[in-house]
């Protein structure tokens, strides 16, 4: 026996193979389930971070101003003078999104395609925030609109009857 300890002692039996440790295999698994369970929870956890994290970031935005028009003298009274409301067309030279605000209403979220319209009509202010401001031509009360803003930035602009003159693409 000491000559052969891979042979068993009675001839014809199979070789004995060596037991496995069950606390071993045990403890395998152990470690195996806590460390699916930290990754389980950690995706979620990650993902959820990453969300927040993303949506809290704000585009770069600008606000729009009006230009400077110059006061021209006309013989008509002043009143008759003053639009009373702001009629706004919005046409997209490629897609767009837009938010409009009309009167202090609550905000509508427009998608527009390329070739796509909208008309608004306000009798004290429109708010409009545009994702590109080069992607849309704007008619204001009939007239072209100027520029915006730079391509890809945000812009937001307030048309009131007083102040749309200065949006107003000069002539």
């Amino acid at each position: 026996m000491r000559q052969f300890p891979q042979d068993t002692v009675v001839a014809g039996h199979p070789t004995s193979t060596g037991t496995i440790d069950d606390s071993e295999d045990e403890s395998n698994r152990r470690t195996a389930r806590v460390v699916l369970r930290l990754v389980g929870l950690t995706i979620p956890v990650a993902a959820v971070v990453l969300y927040f994290n993303l949506s809290s970031r704000r585009a770069t935005s600008i606000e729009a101003e009006p230009v400077a028009t110059k006061a021209v003298r006309t013989d008509a009274p002043p009143a008759a003078s003053l639009m009373t409301h702001i009629g706004v067309s919005v046409t997209a030279r490629r897609p767009s999104v837009l938010t409009a605000a009309v009167d202090g209403q609550p905000s509508v979220d427009i998608h527009l395609g390329p070739g796509g319209q909208h008309t608004f009509d306000a009798q004290q202010e429109l708010m409009l925030t545009l994702s590109d401001p080069t992607a849309v031509d704007l008619t204001i009360n009939g007239s072209p609109g100027r520029e915006l803003g730079p391509a890809g930035v945000i812009t937001t602009v307030r048309l009131t009857p007083d102040n749309y003159k200065g949006f107003v693409a000069a002539q």
